[in-house]
């Protein structure tokens, strides 16, 4: 299925927004009345490309008032362009626009894939926030979402399939910056010479929580052979606040222009590089992930199906061990050499306390978990559960109704809703999990998807392997409890859970796949034990 603040000066017409300005409210006040793991993967791919550009150069505030500046950029995975972004900041009148699209391409086996990610935020000239919106063509139907800032807080509309769902919301607790503004800061810190600062921004694409950005000094004065023609630029190093694990080489020049950046993911290079429109949108093969992205254990696993318990470790050739939860059936114990990671059915311990989760998070509809669909109510109505069964027994047989409903297995979704995945009765180990977290939580029953690896003695003509897979998870009398309806079982112990999500809107899902994502292309795994 499957990637911040700085204080403000007085001379300096660039407005913070968070709780110690009182700028934004002077201004309102004055004014009229916001898959598989490798689909999951290359949209958080898709997430930190559109991060990286939304600094495009800057445009002259004291320019016309009508100017517009495009950057094109082709996009190559591995040494393979994957697809192409385009930026566009434009200035009308007292207006500044801020543009992003990218188109990436990938194959999953000989299924070729393709996702497109767009977003638009528009501000004042002073850094006065207006509006933005974000659309994501994963599934059947693209989602789009508009933000409307206001005094009070934040319109954000979403739509899907033609539904629409309206909310008013904080604004976010923090300081941050505007596209417009970003960029003047950027090219302050520039010109100054910093060496080390940082960038708190929002993006439409993840939702209203603030992106941090750090920024490191690498080099400068290096020349760059771009399509043939030298450019000196200076090379950062960056680090997310929302994926601390990884780095981003960027190359910038004088204006604040982003002409390459390189981020290493799955042992392979995502590299964003300037070009002119025609480079950009050259057809080329699109890269294959599905494969590369397998983990060989040491040992191949027999009869993983009838697997009850196993322990396994999870380590990595370089660099601190994963942090892999303990959760569900699996306890984790971190040591110097990786992972420990035990899988023992029927061990889910209830949680007490500080540990016990609030249901409400587990319960609501989202974009993707949109359980208010009339096709979901529907397909529950076919579950015809019994009303006195207890919780488990309704749990099961939503996961059995799930894997029939699900008739056609196959990849052609990057990452479909689970009203989609009703509606289409197809897809991958994603539309299993993200139809069962809904219809769980449409029964009443607080659900939230896994994402991991999964032992499979066969698949796409390889064996004896472990591949990215997602299932879902119930809270059931306070244990959170393992269900994949891909399997003609609940569960087996062949399974390794990396991260979880409650699949709410916002950028926290992201944020919740974001170890996962790290650890494709350079977690190896040992099996120590295995019992039937």
């Amino acid at each position: 299925m499957l990637p911040g603040g700085c204080e403000e000066e007085e001379e300096e017409a660039i407005f913070i927004y968070g709780p110690r300005s009182e700028m934004l409210q002077s201004h309102f006040d004055s004014s009229p009345d916001g898959t598989s793991q490798i689909s999951n993967l290359m949209r958080w791919l898709g997430r930190i490309a559109l991060s990286v550009v939304i600094l495009v150069g800057g445009l002259d505030a004291a320019a016309s008032e009508s100017h517009t500046l495009d950057s094109w950029y082709r996009v190559d995975v591995g040494e393979t362009q994957a697809g192409w972004m385009f930026s566009r900041e434009s200035r009308q009148g007292d207006r500044l626009t801020t543009t992003s699209s990218l188109h990436l391409r990938f194959k999953r086996g000989t299924n070729e894939q393709s996702l497109s990610l767009d977003s638009r935020f528009v501000e004042t000239l002073d850094g006065r926030p207006l509006s933005a919106w974000s659309r994501q063509d994963l599934g059947l139907e693209p989602v789009e979402s508009t933000w409307t800032f206001e005094p009070g807080g934040i319109m954000v509309n979403t739509t899907h399939g033609g539904e629409s769902r309206q909310e008013r919301v904080p604004w976010p607790a923090g300081d941050w910056l505007t596209p417009g503004q970003l960029q003047a800061r950027l090219i302050r810190f520039l010109s100054d010479g910093s060496e080390t600062f940082s960038l708190a921004s929002l993006d439409p694409q993840l939702g209203l929580e603030i992106i941090n950005t750090e920024w490191r000094l690498e080099a400068k004065n290096v020349v760059l052979d771009i399509h043939g023609q030298e450019r000196t630029v200076t090379r950062f190093r960056q680090r997310q606040n929302f994926t601390p694990q990884l780095e981003t080489r960027v190359h910038v020049d004088s204006a604040g222009l982003i002409v390459r950046s390189v981020t290493l993911v799955m042992g392979l290079e995502m590299m964003l590089t300037l070009s002119t429109r025609e480079q950009a949108l050259a057809s080329q093969a699109a890269p294959e992930l599905l494969v590369r992205s397998f983990l060989y254990p040491d040992r191949p696993i027999l009869k993983p199906r009838q697997l009850q318990r196993a322990s396994y470790e999870i380590f990595v050739d370089s660099g601190a061990p994963p942090s892999l939860p303990s959760i569900g059936h699996q306890r984790v114990t971190i040591t110097p050499e990786g992972a420990r990671v035990v899988v023992e059915l029927g061990s889910s311990p209830r949680l007490e306390g500080e540990h016990q989760p609030d249901p409400r998070s587990f319960l609501a509809a989202s974009t993707y978990l949109d359980h208010h669909d009339a096709g979901i109510r529907r397909l529950l109505d076919e579950a015809s559960l019994a009303p006195e069964a207890d919780t488990s027994a309704r749990a099961e047989a939503l996961r059995r109704l799930v894997a029939r409903t699900l008739s056609e297995k196959n990849l052609d979704s990057v990452l479909a809703t689970a009203s989609e995945a009703a509606e289409s009765r197809s897809g991958d180990c994603t539309e299993h999990s993200v139809l069962l977290a809904a219809l769980l939580r449409a029964e009443g029953i607080p659900s939230r998807v896994v994402t991991g690896i999964v032992y499979v003695e066969e698949f796409v003509g390889e064996k004896h392997l472990f591949g990215y897979h997602m299932w879902a998870q119930a809270l059931i009398e306070q244990r959170w409890i393992d269900l994949d309806a891909t399997l003609t079982m609940p569960f087996d112990a062949a399974h390794v859970a990396f991260s979880s999500s409650a699949l709410n809107d916002g950028a926290s899902t992201i944020r919740d796949l974001a170890e996962m994502a790290t650890l494709i292309g350079r977690a190896k795994i040992r099996v120590l034990e295995t019992e039937y």
